[in-house]
C-alpha cells in the first residue's frame, strides 16, 4: 500500500470559537502564501461542494481562487491545495490533486489527526509535525496489509476485526484509524467505511467517536 506523499503538508485542527476560527485563517493563509512563493504557482481550494456557505472568510478566499469540488474534480496542480473541512472522500480527491503541497482544515465530524501523522503534516497550531503512536502504527501496518481486497472478502474482514479487537483490548487509542487509512491511496473510501463500521461494532466500551467518521464517508 502507498501513502500519499507531498513536498509540504499541514493541517488545522477544527477551531472551537470565532476567535480561533479567525486565527486559523491567519495561520492557513500564511502557510499557503509561503507555499505559493516556493512553488511559483497559485493556491487552489477544494471542498465537498462548490457552495461555501456563510463563512465570510472562506468567501473572501474564494474570490480570485480556483475552486474545485468532489463533483467537478480537477487536474494535478503544482500550487498548494487547501482542502477545507473535507469528508474523507473529498480528502482523497484533494490529495490526488496536490502534486506538491496540501493544507487540510479539519471538519469537526471527520477528524484527520491520523491522516496528518501518516503524511507527516505540520499542525499549524503548534508548528510541529503530528506525532504517531508507534504501538498503534504497528497494528495499523497489519491492518493495511490485510486490506488488499478492501476488506470486502471474509479473510480481510476477519483479519481486520482481529487487529482492531487487539487494539481495543490493549486499551490503545483507535480514534485515528479511519483517517490514517485515508492517507493510503490504494485503499478506497468504501474500505475505510468498512473499518469505521467494524470499530463501532467492537465490544463495550463503545467507540462513539467513530460514528462521526462513518457518517462523513
Amino acid at each position: 500500500m502507498t501513502i500519499a506523499r507531498f513536498d509540504a503538508a499541514a493541517w488545522l485542527p477544527q477551531p472551537t470559537s470565532p476567535d480561533t476560527h479567525q486565527a486559523g485563517w491567519q495561520l492557513v493563509s500564511h502557510w499557503l502564501e509561503g507555499q505559493q512563493r516556493r512553488t511559483g504557482a497559485p493556491a487552489v481550494l477544494f471542498t465537498d461542494e462548490l457552495r461555501v456557505g456563510s463563512d465570510r472568510l472562506l468567501k473572501a478566499f474564494t474570490r480570485g481562487t480556483t475552486h474545485f469540488s468532489v463533483r467537478s474534480g480537477g487536474p494535478p496542480t503544482a500550487g498548494p491545495v487547501l482542502a477545507f473541512q473535507p469528508t474523507f472522500k473529498a480528502l482523497r480527491a484533494a490529495q490526488r490533486m496536490a502534486s506538491s503541497a496540501i493544507c487540510v482544515w479539519e471538519h469537526r465530524d471527520a477528524p484527520i489527526r491520523g491522516w496528518a501523522g501518516q503524511v507527516g503534516a505540520i499542525d499549524l497550531t503548534t508548528g510541529l509535525p503530528t506525532p504517531v503512536n508507534q504501538a498503534v502504527q504497528e497494528h495499523l501496518d497489519h491492518l493495511v496489509f490485510a486490506g488488499n481486497n478492501g476488506y470486502a472478502d471474509k479473510p480481510g474482514l476477519r483479519d481486520a476485526r482481529r487487529i482492531l479487537t487487539e487494539l481495543h483490548d490493549l486499551g490503545l487509542p483507535t480514534d485515528t484509524i479511519p483517517s490514517s487509512l485515508a492517507a493510503h491511496i490504494d485503499l478506497s473510501t468504501e474500505a475505510t467505511k468498512r473499518i469505521a463500521a467494524l470499530l463501532t461494532s467492537l465490544p463495550r466500551p463503545p467507540l462513539q467517536p467513530y460514528q462521526a467518521d462513518l457518517d462523513q464517508l
